[in-house]
C-alpha cells in the first residue's frame, strides 16, 4: 500500500486476474487487519481490508497458479479512516509484489 495519510482504517479494491489465472483467497498481511473477501468470479475479487492500516503489505492474494505480476489489475475503490470517516482514494496505490 502506497498511502498520503498515516490514519487510514479501512481499504476496499478490486482484484482482477488475466484468465487462465484464478484467484483462490485472501488475507490481511499486518498487524491487527483482517480482510473480508467475497469472489465475484475466479478472476475477480472485491476485498476489503481494515485494520490499523500503514504503507507496506496489507493483503496477501493466493492464485492458482504462477502468473507474472502483469497478469493482474488492482483498483483502489474506497478508504476510510480510522474514526470510519471515508476519503478519497486519490494518491492511494497497491501494486502486487511476488
Amino acid at each position: 500500500l502506497t498511502t498520503p495519510n498515516t490514519d487510514d482504517g479501512a481499504l476496499f479494491f478490486v482484484v482482477h486476474a488475466a484468465a487462465p489465472t484464478e484467484l483462490t483467497g485472501a488475507t490481511g498481511a499486518c498487524e491487527g487487519c483482517q480482510a473480508f473477501v467475497h469472489p465475484v468470479s475466479a478472476t475477480e475479487f472485491r476485498v476489503i481490508v481494515t485494520g490499523p492500516l500503514v504503507a507496506g503489505p496489507i493483503a496477501r492474494l493466493q492464485v492458482g497458479n504462477a502468473a507474472p505480476t502483469s497478469a493482474f489489475r488492482i483498483e483502489v475503490r474506497e478508504v476510510a479512516r480510522r474514526d470510519y470517516q471515508t476519503r478519497s482514494a486519490s494518491g492511494y496505490r497497491l501494486q502486487l509484489v511476488r
